[in-house]
């Protein structure tokens, strides 16, 4: 059999073959990056942020055989390094790109509902093997993604891989600066894009005006990828789920995507283990209807309890279900969890993970000694 091919099918077993499912072709990525950034006259910098649990959970879930110990780093890194060829090649862009990864069982949500994440959280206990090895993987992005010019690893296994990606987002001038002081930003504008499958990352999209979500799919060999912007987030979840995108009504693009975990609070949040109350459409009806009738901002609501009571009167489901439901949205919330996050040591620890040893000879040395079955593709940076 062909020597590619037989690597190809290895890669499709390996641990490492959910990682390079994550490589979108340029054609493709083309076409969905043209349409976020707008002006690009003025875009000078994208930052991308690759969530490295939502790729790695299909590992658990499939079974994945263990090759090489070391590949899973050197596959992340080329994922990486695939992004920033794209947008220096592609679209004359300078791209920074961040691997984070987090086991998304964070303290505060578990207190507040014991089930969150259940299931993903017996994965990790039921499978030292994969742990491991994530593990093991982690330590060896932390030591040489510093080696790296603006390719960063970023890890906290205490919080939700949103809440850290979302601290970046908050202050980019402090993260810039910090890493990048080189570079100059010209009226502050850059987005952001986010690399994701995870539901619960898509919070992310209502963080600022620049920030989109890039979810890759390949079905049948192609390359179904697709973007979530402010306007089509409640969409891009039914397609997430599978649902028929045929006569989708037009109440889902009233729905601001600041209201999105007040939707996830009663519509469900499988990925968390959170059960629905009502259907997505019937959720989204229901707000869409309290927007028509000017009893709830149709924004991110910092009074959940009012916003639940003001939909209680036109359901009596969310109305028998209402501490429930606040329970969940304080669990779920991205905003409070991120207040919560940047008031921690951690949150202030986090920029000494921002930073460029730039040294092309320990990296090449690096590359030799540890990756010589799945190299570092050096060359393209």
């Amino acid at each position: 059999m062909d020597s590619y091919l037989v690597q190809q099918q290895l890669k499709y077993k390996s641990t490492e073959w959910a990682i390079w499912y994550c490589f979108i072709n340029f054609d493709r990525l083309y076409g969905l990056c043209k349409h976020l950034i707008y002006n690009l006259r003025e875009c000078y910098f994208v930052d991308v942020y690759i969530d490295m649990n939502s790729i790695l959970n299909s590992i658990f879930i499939n079974k994945s055989r263990i090759v090489d110990y070391n590949a899973m780093t050197s596959a992340f890194i080329n994922l990486a390094i695939h992004y920033k060829d794209f947008f220096k090649t592609k679209l004359n862009i300078n791209a920074r790109v961040f691997l984070v990864y987090s086991n998304n069982f964070p303290s505060r949500p578990r207190e507040l509902i014991t089930e969150y994440n259940y299931t993903n959280y017996l994965k990790y206990a039921n499978n030292a093997e994969y742990v491991d090895l994530i593990n093991h993987n982690c330590e060896l992005l932390g030591l040489i993604c510093k080696y790296i010019d603006n390719v960063y690893f970023i890890y906290d296994e205490n919080q939700e891989t949103a809440v850290l990606i979302k601290e970046i987002i908050s202050d980019q001038y402090k993260y810039r600066v910090n890493a990048v002081g080189k570079y100059s930003v010209k009226n502050g504008f850059y987005p952001n894009i986010v690399i994701t499958k995870d539901l619960y990352d898509y919070q992310l999209v209502s963080s600022d005006g620049y920030t989109f979500i890039i979810r890759p799919r390949k079905t049948d060999g192609e390359d179904k990828s697709w973007c979530v912007t402010k306007n089509n987030i409640y969409k891009a979840i039914k397609k997430e789920l599978g649902s028929s995108m045929n006569n989708v009504p037009e109440y889902y693009e009233l729905v601001s995507s600041g209201l999105l975990p007040m939707f996830f609070s009663i519509a469900g949040l499988k990925s968390r283990n959170i059960k629905s109350i009502h259907t997505y459409n019937k959720t989204i009806d229901i707000i869409a209807t309290a927007i028509r009738n000017n009893t709830i901002l149709n924004e991110y609501n910092t009074d959940p309890e009012y916003c639940i009571d003001t939909l209680s009167e036109l359901s009596p489901k969310i109305a028998e279900n209402r501490d429930l439901i606040i329970q969940r949205y304080n669990a779920i919330d991205l905003v409070q969890n991120h207040a919560l996050y940047n008031m921690t040591p951690s949150a202030v620890n986090l920029r000494s993970s921002i930073v460029d040893l730039i040294s092309p000879m320990s990296l090449r040395r690096i590359n030799e000694q540890f990756f010589k079955m799945n190299p570092i593709e050096l060359n393209k940076l």
